[in-house]
């Protein structure tokens, strides 16, 4: 995959940036070996120098140094075997050496801050493409979830209306068709996913302002786990600190953010394993309140070094169902209440994330 220059004004594919830097760098020693001693001018052949450090910093960012580093020791032996015409209290070997050394730390510092310069616009570049990416996808997700709602109402409705003619049908002693009340069962649970992955498009295109109540969190972790069905090869253990403060929440939102930390904590163990819920109250420092931490851990797969990075970009997900919105949504959703998401992951041994929230004043 090629890749356009970040040089303004210059086109060049990924492949051609090294033997265009190389050619110039080339060119302008040739042009400086000419100058200096064909011409005797001992100075402004070292202005060429700035075109392939100011090139390097554009292509590749901090490396430029390295190019730099090459024409001041060129710099540095052109002008050890020169002879300085320039006639002051610098004149001699000696005072020319100490202005190319001067000059090689100048080729350094531009070579360094355009780099730097470089990096931070790659990267505003970057966060720019990816919010309008965004926000193309949060309009085009908000009408689809919002088309979506209507047919999931009716298949909703039709599963609970036959769910209670069954019920009818028993209580007039008429045995139901158990292949009928599995099915029904999975529908319903069907339909409830595919409702969650409706309201995490809505949230992901329209982030809600949080509605913050007091709220205790121990009452929260408990209704997210009560909430979902446990398989029965994974043992649920719960450390809740009785004497926790109450906090300030939106309770809806950090239900939300516990549920889908759960779900994807067994997801992560289809063989089976252990899920470890904790709440705690961290030490405050002097005149700082303390925070709220719920910490959900399981002994799954865990999640690769490369990954860990990017598991709260929207879109991205590694599971073969699922359309990689849930752990973004928590992040914002604890950040909206001023508060921060951790993750501390190793493959085969499992995973934890910490939800840190502000306790209440």
């Amino acid at each position: 995959m090629t890749e356009d220059s970040d040089l303004p004004g210059v086109s060049a594919k990924q492949d051609d940036k090294l033997p265009i830097l190389a050619f110039t760098v080339i060119l302008c020693v040739n042009l400086a070996i000419y100058i200096n001693f064909f011409l005797g001018i001992t100075v402004l052949y070292t202005h060429f120098f700035y075109v392939p450090i100011l090139l390097a910093g554009m292509w590749y960012q901090r490396k430029a140094v390295y190019v730099a580093l090459l024409l001041g020791v060129i710099h540095i032996v052109m002008t050890y075997f020169s002879h300085p015409i320039i006639e002051n209290s610098l004149t001699g070997v000696a005072g020319g050496l100490i202005m190319a050394c001067g000059r090689f730390a100048i080729f350094i510092a531009v070579a360094y801050v355009t780099g730097l310069v470089s990096e931070e616009r790659k990267e505003l570049e970057e966060k720019l493409l990816q919010a309008e990416r965004l926000a193309a996808i949060g309009e085009f997700s908000s009408g689809v979830a919002h088309e979506l709602r209507q047919p999931l109402g009716v298949i909703s409705n039709s599963v609970y209306y036959l769910g209670m003619k069954l019920k009818e049908r028993e209580k007039e002693k008429e045995v139901a068709d158990e292949k009928v009340k599995r099915h029904l069962a999975i529908m319903e649970k069907e339909v409830k996913r595919a409702n969650r992955l409706i309201m995490d498009l809505l949230d992901f295109a329209r982030m809600p302002v949080p509605t913050l109540k007091v709220c205790n969190v121990n009452q929260i972790v408990e209704e997210a786990l009560s909430s979902i069905e446990i398989p029965e090869n994974i043992e649920a253990k719960k450390e809740l600190k009785e004497t926790l403060p109450t906090i300030h929440a939106d309770f809806d939102q950090i239900l939300r953010t516990c549920s889908n930390l759960i779900r994807n904590a067994i997801s992560a163990m289809p063989e089976g394993g252990s899920l470890k819920l904790k709440t705690e109250e961290e030490k405050a420092k002097e005149k700082e309140k303390g925070n709220i931490e719920i910490s959900i851990a399981d002994t799954g797969e865990g999640i690769p070094k490369e990954n860990i990075k990017k598991i709260f970009e929207p879109l991205f997900t590694t599971k073969a169902t699922g359309i990689g919105l849930g752990l973004s949504l928590c992040k914002k959703y604890v950040e909206a209440h001023g508060g921060e998401i951790a993750v501390e992951s190793e493959v085969g041994r499992g995973t934890k994330f910490i939800v840190k929230l502000p306790g209440s004043e």
